[in-house]
């Protein structure tokens, strides 16, 4: 092994730990609301469903990692763009896995 690896593998925690958890909070949320997925209807909170891993884990690196490239002027244009692009394509793989039948909804 590398010497870097027990870091790569820290952070590959954390972070995945962070999606987890913002995943969590954002079902949460949709619970306590009302806003939960009903039979064949889609949640009526779809950027509760796709934002708040991203959310997460943009959130961990802000607290834990904050000297990183993540926050790098000529980055944060990406970062923004990742957000807006995370709900589109949670979207069109939900549709995709749904036409190739391996989703039984197409949410």
């Amino acid at each position: 092994f590398e010497e870097g690896w027990a870091a790569a593998f820290l952070i590959g925690f954390i972070l995945g730990l962070a999606c987890m958890i913002g995943d969590s909070a954002g079902s949460f949320i949709k619970r306590r609301r009302g806003l939960k997925r009903e039979g064949e209807i889609s949640s009526r909170a779809p950027l509760l469903d796709t934002l708040p891993f991203a959310l997460g884990i943009l959130g961990t690196t802000a607290v834990l990692f904050n000297e990183t490239i993540l926050f790098e002027p000529h980055i944060r244009p990406y970062v923004v763009a990742l957000l807006i692009l995370t709900p589109v394509m949670h979207r069109l793989t939900n549709i995709l896995g749904y036409k190739l039948g391996l989703k039984s909804v197409p949410y």
